[in-house]
């Protein structure tokens, strides 16, 4: 996490992480200051927004067809084991 003084005298708190498909993606929140209180408060705060983009990716759609499931699975899978092993899965 890192801290940016903004011009308006508040701070942004900005935590990078990285998505499912290893993207770098950023959380960011805004306060009035800059404590230790404060730094801790936001990193709890950015902690549980990481972790509910990384759900929301999670989720599948009830309505989704098989082949939509079919390909977001090939896209996790890709970044989950060797291209051996995945191409292996693909020819079976």
């Amino acid at each position: 996490m890192y801290i940016k003084k903004l011009k308006n005298g508040k701070y942004q708190f900005i935590l990078k992480y990285q998505d499912r498909e290893g993207k770098t993606q950023k959380a960011s929140i805004t306060l009035k200051g800059n404590t230790k209180a404060i730094q801790k408060q936001a990193l709890e705060k950015l902690e549980e927004k990481v972790q509910l983009n990384l759900d929301k990716a999670d989720i599948v759609v009830k309505d989704s067809t098989l082949n939509i499931v079919y390909e977001q699975w090939l896209v996790t899978l890709v970044n989950q084991v060797r291209n051996n092993s995945y191409d292996v899965i693909l020819k079976s």
